[in-house]
């Protein structure tokens, strides 16, 4: 299997990448893939084509992480329509977050998007 991309995975299948680059993506520091993390939905963004929420992803240690490596922040896309669903964070790291009034918790899991390699 090749590795796609590292991210926290939801119960409900969604994800947050973390680190997209296929066949070298790594997870941050000091995780392990099957690491259970603590997800704050912190903001949300929505325009005619990308509907997104803007959260923190908190480690087992306590360390919070607001942004993946490229300076995206992290998000988990709800809807993209017509356009790649990385739009999302492009356009969260362009335009901001609207304030969640009430923060909420979700449970994920680290871990990577894998597919089968090509022949």
């Amino acid at each position: 299997m090749v590795k796609i991309f590292s991210g926290f995975f939801l119960l409900n299948g969604k994800h947050i990448t973390w680190d997209f680059n296929p066949g070298k993506c790594v997870l941050p520091e000091g995780m392990e893939e099957g690491d259970s993390v603590e997800v704050i939905v912190v903001g949300s963004y929505e325009d005619e084509e990308v509907q997104a929420l803007q959260v923190e992803v908190v480690k087992a240690d306590g360390e919070v992480l607001t942004h993946q490596p490229s300076g995206t922040p992290l998000h988990i896309t709800i809807e993209a329509n017509g356009v790649p669903p990385v739009e999302a964070g492009l356009r969260l790291k362009e335009f901001g977050a609207n304030p969640v009034k009430k923060p909420h918790n979700i449970e994920a899991k680290a871990g990577f998007f894998e597919v089968p390699p090509r022949d």
